[in-house]
């Protein structure tokens, strides 16, 4: 996390946030963040961001129960979140996990609305 260690994106603004999650051995097995969208035309969209975890730990519940933490979050604070990918199992994941489908956004793949219908 370049950005992070240079001090350019330290998620220190309303409604981010860094996440790390640690296995038995206290080794970082995951990590996400979610920062205020510099993209998006609307207002309230959180964008969620370096969302990985370490291939060994993959398959085992650990990424859908950190975007599950990362959507209880930022209920409290966006209407909606956003991201961008380019690899197919990760499209697959965030589809499965509820996200929609963007196309024609400039660096969105796909959106998690937070509102209520």
């Amino acid at each position: 996390m370049a950005e992070y260690k240079s001090g350019q994106n330290v998620f220190n603004k309303t409604g981010e946030r860094l996440w790390g999650v640690y296995g038995e051995q206290n080794e970082l097995i995951a990590v996400a963040a979610l920062n205020q969208d510099p993209y998006s035309k609307c207002a309230n969209v959180g964008r969620v961001r370096r969302f990985y975890v370490s291939a060994q730990f993959r398959r085992k519940g650990i990424g859908k129960r950190l975007l599950k933490e990362i959507i209880h979050y930022a209920e409290n604070y966006y209407d909606s979140l956003v991201l961008y990918t380019d690899t197919e199992e990760a499209k697959l994941f965030y589809e499965r996990t509820g996200f929609k489908r963007v196309y024609n956004q400039y660096k969105i793949t796909h959106e998690y609305s937070l509102k209520s219908v």
